[in-house]
């Protein structure tokens, strides 16, 4: 298994306990795709890994992993590497979501060796998608330089071209090799973010978190069957 399967591996199965239907759109970004029913010479930047452009969507950690497989043998890599078209998608979807007033919270997750070459544009957005139900966790794979990773995680607050600040920090970068080798701490560190980032946007709306539920074990009964 290759460092991206592993990656893709251990950080999907995380991130799969919490999505319901376990139905995930994957896109590739930086290719030429070569699938039998979609061919281009064009590098795309945000197109279906499953070489369907009208249904980007598999089930579960076996359909990521066996998509993800036949992806690779049907896509040429080329530069440049862009996050924007991505993020645009996400933030279509997430805008779709905020309007309809579904309970439904987006998680975007890009597995990337840090090279990226439209950091302003990915920043702008970042900034405009902070006020919608999503989240973005950047996974770094490989020993690369990532320190424009850490930039877009943005603790303290990114900063839009315009000056505008995001209203919470939706970004979360964990770079894979340094956690790897401990499941538990991968899993920490790729949700370290993530609840608080879920109760802001909440509040963001108008919806705090309800308060904890008591609980009397000696008046209750639990079954298990």
């Amino acid at each position: 298994m290759g460092q991206y399967q592993d990656a893709i591996w251990r950080v999907s199965e995380i991130l799969l306990n919490y999505d319901n239907d376990k139905k995930i759109p994957m896109f590739g970004f930086g290719a030429r795709p070569r699938f039998p029913n979609f061919n281009t010479n064009d590098t795309l930047h945000c197109f279906s890994l499953t070489g369907n452009p009208q249904s980007p969507e598999v089930l579960g950690l076996d359909g990521i992993m066996s998509t993800y497989s036949y992806a690779v043998r049907h896509v040429e890599l080329n530069g440049p590497t862009l996050f924007g078209p991505l993020l645009v998608e996400a933030v279509k979807l997430s805008e779709a979501i905020k309007l309809s007033e579904v309970d439904i919270y987006n998680v975007l997750l890009i597995l990337t060796d840090g090279e990226i070459h439209d950091m302003q544009q990915s920043m702008d957005l970042l900034v405009s998608a902070s006020n919608l139900p999503l989240s973005v966790i950047i996974i770094g794979v490989g020993d690369s330089d990532f320190s424009k990773m850490e930039i877009l995680d943005g603790d303290s607050g990114i900063v839009d071209s315009r000056g505008t600040k995001a209203s919470r920090d939706i970004c979360q970068f964990v770079p894979f090799n340094r956690y790897k080798g401990d499941p538990t701490q991968l899993a920490e560190k790729v949700l370290s973010e993530l609840p608080g980032q879920v109760v802001k946007y909440k509040a963001l709306m108008g919806h705090p978190p309800r308060p904890p539920m008591k609980f009397d074990m000696n008046s209750s009964v639990l079954n298990f069957a």
